[in-house]
């Protein structure tokens, strides 16, 4: 019963981080950037639109990349124009 509640929790895992990756609707890995093939993308798939859990895990992977990229890069902005406006940024609010 244990192992089986452990299963349902991993299932129930993959299934929320899939839908973190492609809402409902939305092809899977859509708005995510691409870095040449995703890994986990290969051919030995059931059906169509099956990716794995491994598929699943690599796309997590690159999404959250992605995310650290994009909050670097507003990062860089924002001192960018803290810097032009003369505002100090180690001042807390």
């Amino acid at each position: 019963m244990s192992e089986q509640k452990r299963r349902n929790a991993i299932r129930d895992g993959y299934a929320t981080l899939n839908n973190i990756l492609a809402p409902a609707g939305a092809p899977i890995g859509s708005g995510l950037p691409t870095r040449g093939r995703p890994k986990g993308s290969g051919s030995r798939a059931k059906t169509a639109g099956a990716k794995g859990k491994s598929g699943v895990l690599f796309r997590a992977v690159e999404y959250c990349k992605w995310l650290e990229e994009g909050c670097e890069a507003l990062r860089r902005e924002v001192e960018r124009i803290e810097l032009a406006a003369g505002i100090d940024g180690n001042v807390n609010l």
